[in-house]
């Protein structure tokens, strides 16, 4: 559904479990990625694997949270995408 949203229209940020139930939060954001290039990622995950961080980061994202990830922390990555 998000490939289909980002086919349609622009879109500003994405925010990405990796751990997603019909496909991998990496695949989708390489997806996203493919269709607009410059979109800011942001992964969250419960798993705390580097291996898992490293292969999610070969996408090129903005963050990689970590859950929980505070508000605060959350809300300054998106500002951050936001202005950029």
């Amino acid at each position: 559904e998000a490939v289909l949203v980002a086919n349609s229209r622009r879109i500003s940020l994405a925010i990405i479990d990796v751990a997603l139930n019909d496909m991998p939060g990496t695949a989708l954001a390489a997806r996203l990625k493919a269709i607009e290039p410059a979109l800011p990622v942001v992964m969250t995950t419960n798993d705390h694997r580097p291996e898992l961080e490293a292969e999610a980061r070969k996408v090129g994202l903005l963050f990689y949270a970590h859950k929980p990830a505070s508000h605060r922390v959350i809300g300054e990555v998106v500002e951050k995408a936001l202005r950029s």
